[in-house]
């Protein structure tokens, strides 16, 4: 009896997003699962480098004069070259697979730092907490499984302009948060500070990406394009690290690393999807569930803002709202 040979395509579509996972993308997810190691304990030496200068309940923002200190105290540099090698492993990924699915597995970095801190201060992780960890990694979750349903950077192609206006919107929002964070709850300062550091620092991902398109359709490293993504890499960096440093200072480290690892993909993902054009066939119903996700994501890093620990302490401290 002929047995008929099994056509791959059978029950799955053939865009179907199991059958992408190639091995380069197993690798580059595996990369950034490292990286996500890395960018919790950098986060935390940062941290508590950051807070030793601080006395209890006088957390403030740093002068240019103490970021530039910080250089001075070998936790932070040491933070520092952790959080540099997970970018490493993590620009590597993103020669490996699309943005739209490296980004989001640094999600991970936020129950690491949970678990982590909560060793290093002694306080206990409690059921809110750890409610605000579930609905970021659903809210990613969720939002990675539809962004890489459509997502394709084989035919990655990418408009000057476009970039343009995505690089300035993006800059926009980051000193939209930094102003908000002058006039919102305390609680909810470092967490303002952190969002408008990730929305740089998303940036800095597809701009990363970019360039790779730039050069890899032939363009010359002096090419508007090139130049431009390689100087915006650098400038959102550096700003977007002042921002970051600021939120350590105002709040503690998983606040800082929840914002990061969530908003951070978003950005990276919608560049993505649609200054890249990564995304293949988007319809408006899974931008709504993407939007969905993408808030859930968010509020849950708001939540670890509102009910860590510490936030709890400084609320009671001060008295009754």
């Amino acid at each position: 009896m002929q047995t008929a040979e099994r056509d791959p395509a059978v029950g799955c579509g053939s865009d179907s997003w199991p059958r992408r996972v190639t091995l380069s993308i197993a690798i580059a997810i595996g990369l950034v699962v490292i990286a996500s190691f890395c960018f919790a304990g950098g986060a935390i030496l940062q941290h508590m480098a950051i807070s030793a200068d601080q006395t209890a309940g006088a957390k403030q923002e740093m002068s240019l004069r103490q970021i530039l200190g910080l250089l001075r105290k070998p936790r932070w540099v040491l933070g520092l070259a952790l959080v540099g090698f997970g970018a490493a492993l993590h620009l590597i990924a993103l020669t490996q697979a699309p943005v739209t699915v490296i980004q989001p597995v640094g999600i991970l970095a936020v129950p690491w730092s949970v678990l982590v801190a909560s060793k290093i201060y002694g306080y206990r992780t409690t059921p809110a907490v750890w409610l605000a960890v579930g609905a970021t990694v659903v809210g990613i979750v969720g939002f990675t499984m539809l962004s890489t349903r459509y997502s394709d950077d084989h035919r990655a192609t990418i408009d000057f302009g476009h970039m343009i206006i995505a690089i300035a919107v993006c800059y926009g929002i980051g000193f939209a948060l930094v102003g908000l964070s002058r006039v919102i709850p305390e609680v909810f300062r470092s967490f303002a500070l952190a969002a408008g550091g990730a929305v740089l620092y998303g940036l800095a991902s597809a701009l990363m990406k970019s360039m790779f398109v730039f050069l890899g359709r032939g363009e010359h490293f002096l090419s508007p394009g090139v130049v431009v993504s390689f100087v915006g890499i650098i400038a959102t960096y550096v700003i977007g690290g002042w921002m970051i440093q600021q939120g350590y200072a105002l709040g503690h480290p998983e606040i800082v690393v929840g914002a990061l690892t969530t908003i951070d993909p978003l950005v990276a993902v919608i560049y993505g999807l649609f200054v890249l054009n990564e995304g293949v066939g988007i319809t408006p119903l899974v931008v709504v569930g993407m939007t969905v996700a993408g808030a859930l994501a968010t509020a849950g890093v708001a939540g670890l803002s509102r009910y860590h620990p510490e936030a709890r302490q400084r609320a009671e401290a001060s008295g009754p709202a």
